[in-house]
């Protein structure tokens, strides 16, 4: 079972590519005998690219579906936790490997707080002073305190560490 899973993770990974942001060369995320490659041989830095979704027309029916699902606690198996998180939800856009190879804390699904200056409840008066200022009658931001460690990084580092781990990485540090 595991091997198959590391197999279906490689082919995921086998559809990602490296594009250099100064000269543009693009370089294979994966292939026979690869090592990591960090930098351009021009000495840019590299983007990663990803091949299109198939299906696109089905993505947003899918991510509904997983937003509809109500959480179970512990959320610890499967695609159970991903499918809960603000990040990998959304997973065929972002680094589409099985559920089972994902690291989550579950990051994202912060709330959104109405702070416009007609959308904002009685009491809050200071909020509504955020949407004045911007010149907003309705306005939400994002609480990115909610994340596990308080940060709004957890978002790309649950992709960062999710990726050493397939990679072989035995550690990671920010």
């Amino acid at each position: 079972m595991k091997d198959a899973l590391m197999s279906s993770a490689i082919e995921t990974l086998r559809t990602i590519s490296l594009r250099c942001v100064e000269c543009s060369t693009l370089y294979p995320g994966m292939e026979a005998g690869w090592k990591p490659r960090y930098r351009c041989d021009c000495g840019g830095v590299l983007d990663v690219e990803l091949a299109p979704p198939t299906g696109a027309k089905g993505l947003r029916q899918l991510f509904d579906e997983r937003a509809s699902v109500p959480p179970t606690w512990p959320v610890n198996t499967g695609n159970i936790l991903p499918d809960h998180s603000g990040v990998w939800r959304y997973r065929e856009l972002i680094l589409p490997v099985p559920g089972q190879y994902i690291v989550s804390r579950p990051e994202g699904n912060t709330g959104l707080y109405p702070v416009g200056t007609e959308n904002c409840g009685a009491g809050r008066i200071g909020h509504r002073h955020i949407g004045s200022y911007a010149g907003l009658d309705h306005l939400f931001l994002k609480h990115e305190g909610e994340n596990p460690t308080g940060s709004f990084k957890d978002r790309g580092m649950t992709v960062g560490v999710t990726m050493a781990s397939l990679l072989g990485a035995q550690a990671v540090a920010c």
